[in-house]
């Protein structure tokens, strides 16, 4: 899909996106994001401190993927 805007919200510290689609998606506080520099990008691995996170994706009683979703049998396991 193709984006049509993408703002941070000067307060909130929100990535709000917006597409061509009409839909909008919105990542709250992004300041962890921002922490990322050139210096510790450099580093093989690194904890940054975040807030707990929540994804909510309104179902209205059914499932959320509807027939999207592929589900294939788990392989074999060895002994």
């Amino acid at each position: 899909m193709a984006v049509r805007d993408i703002v941070v919200h000067p307060r909130e510290s929100d990535l709000v996106i917006a597409t061509h689609g009409r839909g909008i998606w919105i990542v709250d506080d992004i300041t962890t994001l921002r922490k990322l520099t050139p210096e510790v990008m450099a580093h093989e691995a690194v904890f940054l401190q975040a807030k707990p996170a929540q994804q909510r994706l309104p179902a209205n009683g059914g499932w959320v993927e509807g027939s999207a979703v592929f589900t294939g049998p788990n392989p074999p396991t060895r002994r």
